[in-house]
């Protein structure tokens, strides 16, 4: 699926580079984490991931028409991934 996603991605832009991908690798970690897989080893789902991918984009698209700067983002992303692996670690201490 990797392939294919990266030969569809060098079709829009014409032109190819090694670490073209290299921003997107935060907001799918970020998409699987919120979507219920652990970080500590565990089982996650399609649905859930889809979930989480829609969570963020969700808002990261509320922070682009508020106006935050761009620079920002990633940031928050990353924010997003503290709370969703604390809360993670949270409920296994309570299991």
């Amino acid at each position: 699926m990797a392939g294919v996603a990266s030969i569809v991605f060098l079709a829009r832009l014409n032109s190819a580079e090694g670490d073209i991908g290299e921003a997107m690798t935060l907001p799918a970690i970020a998409a699987v984490l919120i979507g219920g897989a652990s970080l500590f080893g565990g089982v996650g789902s399609v649905f859930g991931t889809f979930i989480g991918a829609l969570i963020l984009t969700l808002v990261l698209n509320g922070m682009n028409l508020l106006a935050i700067n761009a620079n920002w983002q990633p940031l928050v992303t990353g924010l997003i991934v503290v709370f969703a692996v604390w809360l993670d670690m949270h409920g296994r201490k309570r299991a």
